[in-house]
């Protein structure tokens, strides 16, 4: 009688020649068991290869149903003009659950998978709440990898969105940590990679210090010439806004159109995850 074309082995089935070979050898029986574990491992994690994705609605994908009101279009509107005066795209998404897989996995795949971010540029960022696994993501792709390094995403979770999220405030939580991201990107986009926002002390004394000297020699020599003045007159000096300060929304831009879908761009998986 010929032999069965399949040998099974704790529920994994290998043609009958193979197995032979691996269980008949010198230490076939541990060769046979490493075998099993590796293609149980392999099975339990396809789940993570087989995230279901739905294609995005706009900037603003509340899958969730946590946005109260009018924070749906306020975000939406903010995003575009965000997206109009400084050609970023961010998508804000709620979901339920994240399949099984955890929050890198999930964000780093979805972002892949919608392509946020133009491609070239790869400004991009991915605001994701997860409501039953209580947790929060920001990922930004390459290009902004230096303005929204990993600390300061992780700064604007614990600040801004994680308060609201431990109260239920899920809503809240959202808009303060998009528009916490949209101020730092409209108003620092050329910052320095480890700069999370404010003058160090040792610059504020620079500062001081500079100003001082000035005005030492001011009063020393007479005061500064007429060209001096003239020229100070226009100058932007120190003053100025945006990055952290200020409250309330974001209103630094004003742009028109509507969505016209991301543009394939990619992340390198940096960013913070935070939970509650």
């Amino acid at each position: 009688m010929n032999p069965k074309p399949f040998w099974s082995l704790n529920h994994f089935t290998l043609p009958v020649g193979i197995a032979g070979i691996i269980s008949d050898g010198p230490g076939g029986f541990d060769m046979m068991n490493a075998v099993t574990q590796t293609a149980l491992v392999l099975f339990l994690a396809l789940p993570a290869f087989a995230l279901d994705f739905p294609e995005p609605r706009g900037y603003v994908n509340d899958f969730a149903g946590v946005l109260e009101g009018g924070d749906a279009a306020r975000l939406e509107s903010e995003l575009r003009s965000l997206e109009s005066a400084k050609g970023v795209q961010m998508a804000v998404v709620s979901v339920q659950d994240l399949q099984g897989a955890d929050a890198e996995t999930y964000a780093s795949e979805l972002y892949k998978a919608w392509g946020i971010g133009k491609k070239g540029s790869d400004k991009g960022v991915l605001f994701l709440l997860a409501l039953q696994e209580r947790k929060a993501r920001i990922e930004p792709g390459y290009g902004l990898e230096g303005v929204l390094p990993d600390g300061l995403c992780g700064r604007i979770l614990r600040e801004h969105s994680v308060p609201h999220f431990k109260e239920g405030r899920w809503s809240q939580g959202i808009v303060a940590g998009t528009e916490a991201v949209i101020r730092r990107l409209s108003g620092e986009a050329s910052a320095a990679p480890d700069d999370e926002g404010g003058a160090s002390p040792a610059v504020l004394v620079l500062i001081i210090v500079c100003v001082v000297v000035l005005l030492v020699l001011q009063h020393r020599f007479g005061g500064p010439s007429k060209g001096w003045r003239r020229r100070s007159r226009y100058d932007g000096g120190w003053g100025g806004g945006g990055g952290w300060s200020g409250g309330g929304g974001f209103g630094g831009f004003s742009g028109g159109g509507g969505f016209g879908g991301f543009g394939g761009g990619s992340s390198g998986g940096g960013g913070a995850t935070a939970s509650w």
